[in-house]
């Protein structure tokens, strides 16, 4: 149980360290408190248990084929047992390993053998019984592993259980009732040790016990007889409740000192206290935690939320260099005294993970000291020239993490840039949020916290799941939480421009929200839709600028939501002057939105007069140029579809983009468009200003817009001439005045070789025809030129160029220089 210290005095200095008040950082008497707090809570479990039975029910044991065993243990059937037996290996890093020198023991699985006495599972489960109270476990499960025999000589040195089996918490062992002297267990951890002996009653009676799976254990050498022992992983079964046995009936104190923590607005953001056993990955959770550590755990995870916390557990690896010496005595610059810590995975409550790779302060681990620990591994340093480097000392720790509410959002996820199938960090962390708002509905500081970190989580660059998009929408709606739902609006459609608005993952987001929305309003609106205020949850969308494709997308979405047609009448009359405003008020067009401009375009053609009267003098001239390339390129692929006026089309776009589309000096230098925004110029045409000039030049012929693509030719002539530009300059170093040319010959070795290479392709395939009935068919003059290429010897394509005089093949390189 937990003792309560008395309420602690805190002294406040006057004066203030690094500029940060004093009252907003946590004192070391706070630290101290609270380590005090956490220090006292114990448990009613040891790190081992044992129990010992006069009257049992016999196991029936058989092996190889229906063989019964008899108990106590007889000479023959030892070595029946022992000829089904194999000799036990051990586990060694990530190698199984079968070593006499560490283990020497037979051993048999599970499958081989099997215990027949109906009435031995009842017996068993007072075993289990007795095995949970003894390590301060409710209930246990236990699961059938091996059969050991011990015979004269056998022993286990000094080991810890692996972790066979996800959850596994600990291994019981039932020692069989045949007579023996030694195989005593010695079993340690940290200070704690316990020596068990079966031999003092093994000959008629049965002995269980049990530890957890990081207790060093071992197997002293047997002296005599045999030693026969059923081997079970244990877990912990049910909900994992926490009893009264090991519960805290009063955490006041506790809670009183994490209130007073939470009221500081300053560092630190979160606080560390250590566990007394370690976990593996597969089993590190609130339910599979293992004597104090559940005390501990479950007190916490009791009041934290109530405090204004979230608790979490994690995997804490803290490095320290060794102070490292030269020659000459002095200590290395770059030596790390305090040492770093970091959490490669912090966990939910649940097991699950939640965030990773998470860099901590030493001194944010409540009464750690690692001048008073032993490191778990330890890399030596290497000698190099006239110095060692220092050596590197790891220290492996098991922590609960408690963070402030408000203060979550800084373990978010942000250098993922992909769009990933399965849940995220941040899809775990916002579902453990999410869980703990549902539990604390009415705390104003919870539903605070929580929207903060739902905008956050929404608008980072790990985009969440949809279907977490859409338990969070659902979450703020059935809380009544509208700012948390507009969060959602605001980071799925507000924010970066997205260069397909109706892409994956964006579109999966809007449709989970809408789908929440309408189906809130159904339940909610029922015979009212005509008096809905969409604006309750849409209004930043309305308010929002310049993202009319946006909009029209989730608009979209929302629509294919809804079947109820009073319901969607109540939208389209909130959405539709404002999809108009929207298309009037943009101030600038990219090339993500295309297919939306397009969309209208086809929708309201037959309206002749409003596109070219309206929608194209209000649009064009905001558009970016590389979506006028592409719109016109658009207009040409659908004139023989939806764009039959595509001349009235082609003209009227030429007329209002015509600054837009008139060359310039940059568009005749450059190999591609000059740099802009990528949300802006993501042109999937990689042609260059020039080409595309070109094809608008051709396509406006095929449109019978001669006429204004030749006054837009003349246009970008006269803006070539009077941009005077320098097309070329010559870098002035050393001589200024002096030009210097290199002739390398390349070009014609390249020639040269290609010719080659065709003239022995075109033998190749005629070499067939060199018959002598051709011969005397063409004559021999004919037949020399046509079938033995006479005139295309390579001596002939080697001299080609010395009838040039001056032109003759040059040297590898020749200079030239003009001043």
């Amino acid at each position: 149980m937990m003792s309560y210290p008395p309420p602690v005095v805190v002294e406040i200095s006057d004066d203030d360290q690094d500029g940060v008040d004093s009252s907003a950082v946590l004192t070391n008497e706070d630290k101290h408190a609270l380590l005090e707090s956490l220090n006292s809570i114990q448990s009613t479990g040891n790190i081992a248990a044992s129990s010992h039975y006069s009257i049992f029910v016999n196991p029936g044991l058989e092996i190889e084929g229906g063989n019964l065993i008899s108990l106590p243990l007889k000479e023959d059937d030892a070595q029946t047992i022992k000829r089904a037996c194999r000799q036990a290996p051990f586990g060694h890093g990530d190698k199984t390993l079968v070593d006499t020198s560490v283990r020497n023991t037979w051993e048999l699985d599970a499958l081989n053998f099997k215990l027949a006495n109906p009435e031995w599972p009842n017996f068993f489960d007072g075993i289990l019984r007795d095995t949970a109270a003894g390590l301060g476990l409710d209930e246990v499960l236990a699961k059938p592993y091996k059969l050991l025999l011990y015979e004269p000589g056998s022993f286990f040195k000094p080991h810890k259980d692996s972790e066979k089996e996800r959850g596994m918490v600990g291994t019981l062992v039932v020692c069989l009732p045949s007579q023996h002297e030694g195989g005593d267990v010695h079993l340690s951890f940290g200070s704690q040790v316990k020596h068990l002996s079966t031999a003092p009653t093994s000959k008629f009676d049965l002995t269980s016990i049990s530890w957890f799976s990081d207790v060093t254990h071992e197997v002293t050498k047997l002296a005599s007889g045999y030693r026969l022992v059923l081997t079970y992983k244990l877990f912990i079964r049910g909900d994992g409740s926490f009893s009264a046995s090991t519960a805290l009936d009063k955490t006041e104190y506790l809670k009183s000192l994490l209130v007073k923590w939470k009221s500081r607005p300053s560092k630190p953001d979160r606080i560390l206290y250590r566990l007394d056993h370690l976990y593996t990955e597969m089993s590190l959770c609130l339910t599979n935690l293992k004597g104090r550590d559940r005390a501990v755990a479950y007190s916490l995870n009791k009041i934290s939320s109530l405090a204004g916390f979230y608790f979490m557990l994690a995997h804490a690896t803290l490095v320290r260099r060794d102070s490292g010496w030269d020659d000459y005595g002095y200590g290395y610059d770059d030596e790390d005294p305090e040492g770093h810590t970091n959490l490669p995975v912090v966990y939910a409550p649940s097991g699950v993970c939640v965030a990773s790779d998470v860099t901590i302060d030493n001194d944010e681990i409540l009464g750690f000291n690692m001048d008073e620990e032993s490191p778990d591994s330890e890399d030596e340093g290497e000698f190099t020239g006239n110095e060692s480097m220092p050596s590197t000392f790891r220290y492996h720790k098991t922590v609960v993490i408690l963070v402030p509410k408000d203060r979550l959002w800084k373990y978010i996820e942000r250098n993922i840039d992909f769009c990933s199938l399965a849940p995220t960090d941040n899809d775990c962390m916002a579902e453990m949020v999410l869980q703990d708002l549902a539990n604390n509905r009415d705390d104003t500081y919870t539903k605070q916290a929580a929207t903060t970190f739902m905008e956050k989580i929404l608008g980072c660059r790990a985009k969440p799941q949809g279907s977490t998009v859409g338990r969070i929408s659902k979450c703020a709606l059935e809380l009544n939480n509208i700012e948390m739902f507009r969060a959602c609006v605001r980071a799925i459609c507000i924010g970066s421009r997205r260069e397909i608005a109706n892409g994956f993952p964006l579109f999966s987001h809007r449709k989970a929200i809408s789908d929440e929305l309408i189906s809130y309003l159904r339940i909610h609106h029922d015979g009212r839709e005509h008096a809905i205020d969409w604006n309750c949850w849409l209004i930043d969308l309305d308010k929002a600028n310049d993202i009319a494709t946006e909009f029209d997308a989730f608009c979209a979405v929302v629509k294919s939501s809804i079947e109820h047609g009073p319901l969607l009448e109540s939208f389209e009359a909130w959405a539709g002057p404002i999809r108009d405003k929207k298309l009037a008020s943009q101030t600038l067009w990219a090339i993500s939105d295309e297919t939306y401009l397009l969309h209208i375009l086809e929708s309201r053609n037959t309206d002749t007069e409003w596109i070219l009267q309206s929608f194209l003098p209000m649009v064009v001239p905001r558009f970016h140029r590389p979506l006028l390339w592409s719109f016109l390129c658009s207009i040409t692929a659908g004139r023989l579809g939806p764009f039959k006026n595509s001349k009235e089309l082609y003209k009227c776009i030429i007329k209002h983009g015509r600054g837009q589309l008139s060359l310039c000096g940059n568009d005749i230098i450059s190999r591609s468009t000059f740099s802009t925004p990528h949300f802006i110029d993501h042109d999937h045409d990689h042609q260059t200003p020039c080409k595309k000039f070109v094809r608008m030049l051709r396509e406006s012929y095929m449109h019978g817009a001669g006429q204004e693509a030749l006054d837009l030719l003349e246009q970008s002539c006269k803006t070539l001439i009077e941009e005077r530009r320098v097309w070329l300059s010559t870098v002035k170093t050393g001589s200024p005045h002096t030009l210097v040319v290199t002739k390398l010959g390349t070009n014609y070795d390249r020639t040269l070789r290609l010719w080659r290479q065709g003239a022995e392709k075109v033998a190749r395939s005629i070499y067939w025809m060199r018959r002598d009935y051709l011969k005397c068919l063409l004559g021999e003059e004919r037949y020399n030129e046509l079938v033995m290429l006479g005139d295309m010897s390579q001596e002939n394509a080697a001299t080609a160029r010395q009838g040039h005089g001056d032109s003759a093949q040059p040297e590898a390189k020749r200079m030239r220089i003009w001043e």
